[in-house]
């Protein structure tokens, strides 16, 4: 879940945005309630405040924008 997911981290990967961050926000709803999902609410509101034109400049985001990474990054594999 993404809300678990982003609860230690500020990017779905690495320490800086990117394309995955692009991927998950298309499939993400415009508003998630802080109430129930405090760290996705945090994560999208971060994401969002940055403009579409420094957006484009985010590594990967033409190959990023699939809903496979979007999955993959909302439900990442837990480790054994």
């Amino acid at each position: 879940e993404l809300n678990d997911y982003v609860a230690t981290r500020s990017y779905i990967d690495g320490y800086t945005p990117s394309g995955a961050d692009l991927s998950v926000l298309s499939g993400a709803p415009a508003v998630i309630d802080a109430s129930k999902f405090p760290h996705a609410n945090r994560w999208l509101n971060h994401i969002n405040s940055f403009t579409p034109s420094v957006r484009s400049f985010w590594t990967g985001a033409a190959e990023q924008k699939t809903a496979a990474p979007a999955a993959a990054a909302a439900s990442p594999a837990k480790k054994p």
